[in-house]
C-alpha cells in the first residue's frame, strides 16, 4: 500500500470515528435535562395539590386562580421545561431559540422571587381564599421553580448566544400580565391583588413607585442574564460560532 493510500484510509477512520464524538450529547446537558423534568414534575405534583385543595373546599374558579402570576407561571414553565429538557437529550448545546426561550423564563422566575415577600406576595390578607391551606405547594413554586431557574441559567453554559433582545421579551409579558390585571380589574371590580385597586389602596402612590421599582429591578436582572450568557460563550466560543 503506498504512503498516499494509507494516509487516506486513516483520514476516513478518523472521520468515521471522531465526528460520532464531536456530535455526543455531553453528560451535563443530559443530567441538567433530567433535573429540568424532575423540576416540572414537582411543579406539576404542586399545582395538582392546590388546585384540589381549593376543589375540596369549594373554592376552584379556573378564571381567577390562573389570574394570578404564580399559577399561571408554574403552568407554563411546566410546558417549557419539559419541551425543553427532551430537547436537551439531542445536541451539544440549546439553540439561540431555545437558551432565548430560558432566559424570558428566568426572568419570570426572577419575578416571583421579587414579588413573593413584598407588596404582591400571595398572602391569605391580600389574595382572598385562593391561596389555599397548604404551604409545600408555594414553597415549591414560589422559591424552588424560581431558584432552579436561576441556578440552571447561571451554571449551564451549553446554549449558543441569544439575541440582544431575547431576556427583555419576558419583561415585556410581565408588563403586558399587570395591565391585563389592571385592566380586567376595572371592568370586573375583581382584582388579582387588591392592592393593585386604587380605590382601595391606603396610598395609591405608594403602589405605584412599587410597581416602578419592581420593573427597574427586572429591567436590571434582563440585563444580567444577557451578561451571563455573554460570559458563557467568551469561555466556550463554540456556543457563537454555533449560534
Amino acid at each position: 500500500m503506498s504512503a498516499h493510500a494509507f494516509a487516506t484510509l486513516s483520514t476516513v477512520r478518523e472521520t468515521f470515528v471522531d465526528t460520532p464524538q464531536s456530535d455526543r450529547t455531553p453528560l451535563f446537558r443530559l443530567l441538567s435535562s433530567l433535573l429540568s423534568m424532575v423540576v416540572a414534575a414537582a411543579v406539576t405534583i404542586a399545582l395538582g395539590a392546590k388546585i384540589i385543595d381549593l376543589v375540596d373546599r369549594g373554592l376552584f374558579d379556573a378564571g381567577r386562580f390562573f389570574s394570578y402570576f404564580a399559577p399561571a407561571f408554574a403552568l407554563l414553565s411546566i410546558l417549557i421545561l419539559s419541551i425543553t429538557a427532551l430537547l436537551g437529550t439531542k445536541g451539544r448545546r440549546d439553540s439561540a431559540r431555545v437558551a432565548g426561550v430560558r432566559a424570558a423564563l428566568t426572568l419570570g422566575g426572577i419575578t416571583i422571587l421579587c414579588t413573593h415577600t413584598s407588596l404582591l406576595s400571595a398572602a391569605p390578607t391580600n389574595a382572598e381564599p385562593f391561596v389555599g391551606t397548604q404551604t409545600w405547594p408555594d414553597a415549591i413554586i414560589e422559591i424552588v421553580l424560581p431558584l432552579y431557574l436561576i441556578a440552571e441559567w447561571i451554571l449551564n453554559p451549553l446554549r449558543a448566544r441569544v439575541s440582544r433582545w431575547a431576556p427583555f421579551v419576558g419583561l415585556a409579558l410581565i408588563h403586558a400580565w399587570v395591565i391585563f390585571s389592571h385592566l380586567r380589574g376595572q371592568l370586573t371590580g375583581w382584582y388579582v391583588n387588591p392592592a393593585l385597586d386604587p380605590q382601595t389602596a391606603e396610598n395609591p402612590m405608594a403602589v405605584i413607585a412599587y410597581l416602578v421599582v419592581i420593573s427597574v429591578s427586572l429591567l436590571v436582572a434582563a440585563f444580567l442574564l444577557l451578561v451571563v450568557n455573554r460570559i458563557h460563550y467568551r469561555i466556550f466560543p463554540r456556543n457563537f460560532f454555533e449560534s
